[in-house]
């Protein structure tokens, strides 16, 4: 192209007029634009590049039309594709992961809120697979660990009306002044303990 330049020059110098010279020119305007084209595809492709070597999603993908514009060779393109596949792919895993932990946070306050212990079990075995750490869940758990004492008294107490009821239906006076003992200990119905002191003390008198 710079020799094809040069020529030019020499033949305007030489008073050669425009029209002995058009096909020249011609051909010097076409070679300009390809000499042009072919730097618009290397920075393209140096553009490609280095997006390709980011994360960012829309800088890749305005990146890609720029080379598809500028002509740039399809198997890079496509290799560019396919990183944008993948940050998009990454991105909406992360979407919905985030989603997962935010739905897993309010079904574990509400949970904690409640007293059904299934509940709340189930509650924190979500936010576990959600990704939940211990601080999220520390308060659910103290939670839980407390409806199962609650539960566990309630056994307990539950256990020790129905002995003093059965106790009491019998005449061992030794058993039923243990089962008075067990279910107050147990905190059982007042009036259940009160009616059972009242036979024991009937049989002591008799």
């Amino acid at each position: 192209m710079a020799s094809l330049e040069a020529a030019l020059e020499e033949a305007r110098a030489a008073g050669l007029e425009a029209d002995d010279t058009e096909e020249a020119q011609a051909r010097l305007v076409a070679l300009e634009a390809e000499a042009a084209a072919a730097r618009a595809r290397e920075a393209a492709a140096e553009g490609l590049q280095a997006a390709a070597a980011g994360q960012d999603r829309e800088s890749l993908s305005a990146s890609i039309a720029q080379a598809e514009a500028a002509g740039v060779q399809s198997e890079v393109i496509e290799s560019a594709r396919g990183k944008l596949a993948d940050l998009e792919a990454a991105a909406a895993a992360e979407a919905e992961a985030t989603a997962r932990r935010a739905a897993a946070l309010d079904a574990l306050a509400l949970a904690t809120k409640g007293d059904n212990i299934a509940s709340l079990e189930a509650a924190l075995h979500e936010a576990a697979g959600a990704g939940l750490g211990e601080v999220a869940t520390e308060e659910a758990k103290a939670r839980l660990a407390e409806l199962e004492a609650e539960a566990a008294r309630a056994r307990a107490r539950d256990a020790a009306t129905e002995a003093l009821l059965s106790a009491a239906s019998g005449h061992d006076r030794d058993a039923l002044a243990a089962a008075i003992s067990e279910a107050e200990a147990a905190g059982a119905r007042a009036d259940v303990v009160t009616s059972a002191k009242e036979q024991l003390a009937e049989w002591e008198a008799a």
